[in-house]
């Protein structure tokens, strides 16, 4: 029976991304997982876009495991070329890593957040930044539709008969 309960552990353990897991996940006695554990995940996302690394590259999943939860330690930002990451982005994704569950931030203020910070590259890179949410891609210009006006009828004229010359016709 012991075997059956470590084989699904291991089964379960293969299943996972240790580089993208949240700190509370590796907690067997923590039976409640949040959306906020999905917050850390994009977090590490995020700094793999920025930096071009893979997260955690070559390290055993215990010693990820050992790292973000015992020592608390995360990726380095170092990593992240400085014109990518705006001071408001390095804050918004150390929140995002918060050892604290519920110090993390909803996805909904995420989405605003880097609405605002990417505002704020437009601004500082001198361009008008339209959202594709709020501006559409496309767009079609239809011009008014053309008065359609009927033509009055006019009464049917008759045609001339063809006149039939009698001494012709004789």
């Amino acid at each position: 029976m012991i075997s059956i309960v470590f084989s699904d552990f291991c089964k379960f353990w293969d299943s996972l991304e240790p580089p993208y897991m949240a700190p509370e996940l590796y907690d067997i006695t923590n039976n409640v997982v949040t959306d906020k554990s999905d917050m850390y995940s994009l977090g590490v996302l995020l700094w793999e876009m920025l930096s071009g690394l893979v997260p955690w590259q070559g390290c055993d999943p215990l010693v990820v495991a050992y790292a973000v939860t015992i020592n608390q330690d995360r990726l380095p930002l170092s990593n992240i070329p400085p014109e990518r990451l705006p001071h408001k982005l390095q804050r918004l994704m150390e929140r995002l890593w918060d050892h604290d569950p519920l110090r993390r931030p909803a996805a909904a203020e995420v989405v605003k957040q880097l609405a605002l910070i990417q505002q704020d590259v437009a601004r500082q890179e001198g361009r008008q930044l339209v959202a594709a949410s709020v501006q559409p891609q496309l767009q079609i210009h239809l011009d008014p539709q053309p008065q359609c006006e009927v033509p009055a009828q006019q009464p049917r004229q008759q045609q001339p008969q063809p006149q039939v010359d009698a001494e012709a016709a004789s």
